[in-house]
């Protein structure tokens, strides 16, 4: 028996705790533990241990590490002599909001000085190790030095539109 997964932040520590019990609980134990799946292209996951005996009370506690990318990593936790086991899935969240990136998307800007100008600008959140931070909303402020407009529209990815009369428009 495993106790309930916590889902760890990207490079955060958890703890662990497995119980091996036959009838009752089972002291002694010997109980292995590997990280068998992790997220494509991620790095710096770790156990504490990759062993442990059981206390008297058929339980012994280990620290999983995510590594530096969001999803899912596998802890297999197994008795020698036991088939199979028990696979244990951490799945890593994104770390606080450590950068905000606003990129053009490629041929989206359209009209001239006699018509109105529409721009298209992808805006997202990363945390440290550049994943994307869902479910966060970044203040983006947007100038237009000397084009002469009266207001700047703006619509999020949460279906909100921002509209402000002015120059400077805040809060993608």
């Amino acid at each position: 028996q495993v106790s309930s997964v916590q889902n760890p932040t990207v490079d955060d520590t958890v703890t662990g705790a497995v119980r091996v019990q036959n009838g009752g609980n089972f002291g002694g134990a010997d109980v292995n533990l590997e990280i068998i799946e992790t997220p494509e292209g991620s790095s710096g996951s770790s156990l504490n241990t990759t062993l442990l005996t059981t206390d008297q009370n058929g339980q012994a506690g280990f620290n999983f590490t995510a590594g530096d990318t969001t999803g899912d990593y596998v802890v297999n936790v197994s008795i020698d002599g036991v088939n199979g086991g028990v696979n244990v899935t951490y799945t890593a969240q994104p770390g606080s909001i450590a950068g905000v990136n606003v990129t053009p998307i490629e041929n989206a800007i359209a009209g001239d000085s006699a018509e109105t100008g529409v721009a298209a600008l992808f805006v997202n959140s990363t945390d440290a190790n550049g994943n994307r931070v869902t479910g966060s909303s970044p203040t983006v402020q947007i100038t237009a030095e000397n084009a002469g407009i009266s207001n700047i529209e703006v619509d999020n990815d949460f279906g909100n539109s921002v509209t402000s009369n002015g120059v400077d428009s805040e809060g993608i």
